[in-house]
């Protein structure tokens, strides 16, 4: 939308809501459609399962006018969560469908195995060997901290850590990502998991449970979570923890970058995975690091587990300072649109 504004003007982009807001309503009576804002819209569905919800939404991507197109993501209540949960859970399922190629319908479960599938969805057979992309480390490392010292400044650990992975995931094409927590026993256990090839979340707030696991099983993840720091192993490597190739390998992945922030009573740990689509994950393994480190370090505890929405408190503002600093770079200045939400 805001490509629209800026190209044909804002009665542009107004004639656009408006024709996607017809084939909503058309494509999805009986169903009410709702403006949520900017660009973006919000249809409750009753007495509809999860793979209803997403048949529609594909429907949805084939009724768009020419020359337009929608992003979807679909999420379920579940019994004793509130609606802002279901509402984030379908934030979240929506960032993944625009972060992961558009014009796609991606969903959130309450389900972890359902969202964490055994292999990479359009995993091929054969892995790629060869130079992978490499990644422009300054760009990504100023539009995360931007956020972390702006927009979610007085966010919990959660949230900050959160938007670490939403503003890495495009940089890195990342094929899978998982935010953990972990007790003084030992045992770790996921609160967010991101599947971007098959389009599949799932987030603690929905309810249901990720398995856990011993850290005493995994020995390079014991030590970082210990002291602090990050690792990162491919297939290849000669000296990784078997443990950690072994997972690699039953989920069909290529590399993983995992970095940690020790606590006094829990600690936090961020896992970043990649595939044959991935860039040089190695290449970002000491920025990861330092991500982890300043969001977790600066957290508010006072907050909760308070986490903004991705699109209007988090992407958007970094969007918008990455194109200030292009025109300011240029000697350009741009007027904002009045409606901003990619």
């Amino acid at each position: 939308l805001r490509e629209l504004n800026e190209s044909g003007g804002h009665h542009a982009g107004d004639d656009a809501l408006r024709a996607v807001g017809a084939a909503l309503v058309e494509t999805l009576d009986p169903h009410p459609v709702f403006r949520l804002g900017g660009d973006e819209f919000a249809v409750p569905l009753l007495d509809c399962t999860l793979e209803d919800a997403h048949a529609l939404g594909s429907r949805v991507l084939e009724a768009m006018p020419e020359g337009l197109t929608i992003s979807c993501g679909v999420a379920e209540f579940i019994r004793g969560a509130r609606t802002a949960d279901l509402l984030r859970a379908a934030d979240q399922a929506l960032y993944v469908a625009k972060r992961s190629g558009r014009a796609r319908v991606c969903a959130s479960s309450s389900s972890s195995h359902w969202a964490w599938p055994d292999k990479v969805g359009d995993a091929p057979n054969e892995r790629r060997r060869g130079r992978r992309r490499s990644v422009d480390l300054a760009q990504m490392l100023d539009r995360t901290l931007n956020a972390l010292d702006h927009s979610l400044a007085s966010s919990s650990a959660l949230a900050r850590l959160e938007a670490v992975v939403s503003l890495t995931a495009e940089s890195l094409l990342l094929a899978r990502a998982a935010v953990s927590q972990t007790t003084p026993d030992g045992t770790v256990t996921p609160v967010i998991t991101i599947d971007f090839r098959s389009g599949r979340t799932w987030t603690r707030d929905l309810g249901g449970h990720a398995d856990q696991y011993a850290l005493a099983d995994y020995p390079e993840t014991a030590r970082i979570l210990a002291t602090g720091g990050s690792f990162y192993y491919d297939v290849a490597s000669e000296t990784a923890d078997p443990a950690e190739v072994a997972l690699l390998n039953e989920w069909g992945l290529d590399g993983v970058v995992a970095a940690a922030a020790p606590g006094s009573d829990r600690g936090w740990l961020l896992e970043l995975y990649a595939d044959e689509q991935t860039a040089a994950l190695d290449q970002a393994e000491s920025a990861i690091r330092l991500l982890v480190a300043e969001a977790v370090a600066k957290a508010r505890p006072g907050s909760g587990e308070r986490r903004p929405t991705l699109y209007d408190d988090v992407l958007v503002p970094a969007a918008r300072s990455s194109v200030e600093a292009s025109a300011a770079s240029t000697g350009e200045t741009s007027g904002a649109p009045s409606s901003e939400r990619a």
